[in-house]
């Protein structure tokens, strides 16, 4: 399913009734337009965002430095590094990535997803085939 960042808001409200996630994680979350918009919706108690690339970690920082958000922490690290936190989930990808990183994400965090309600909401889905398989 795709649609833009401002729908994307409204469907994360309509969520709330029914699902609770403690954190949002953007994989791949570039000047953090996605992470934003998950802090306006007010459903998580955590923003995360993970960004690979030098500049546009630095130009999310700020951007974080303006929106003056308490609740969003932003990593530099590659996403098949990164081990997700120990409670509720919701992963964004945009597909940033190749295969080959999707698959080392999914798979270093396996037993995250199977312990705790972890979803993936993944755009643009080009490697949805590696996600069908877990």
């Amino acid at each position: 399913m795709l649609f833009g960042a401002g729908i994307y808001v409204n469907y994360l409200r309509k969520l709330k009734y029914w699902l609770f996630f403690e954190n949002f994680i953007d994989i791949g979350s570039g000047k953090g337009k996605a992470y934003f918009y998950a802090h306006t919706s007010g459903l998580f108690n955590s923003i995360i965002g993970i960004e690979f690339s030098e500049p546009l970690f630095k130009i999310a920082n700020l951007n974080d430095e303006k929106f003056k958000s308490k609740n969003i922490s932003l990593i530099n690290s590659e996403a098949n590094f990164f081990h997700l936190p120990n409670q509720e989930n919701l992963i964004f990808l945009f597909n940033l990535f190749d295969n080959m990183v999707l698959e080392n994400f999914r798979s270093i965090n396996k037993k995250y997803f199977r312990k705790y309600n972890c979803i993936i909401a993944y755009m643009n889905d080009v490697h949805l085939h590696s996600l069908i398989s877990f």
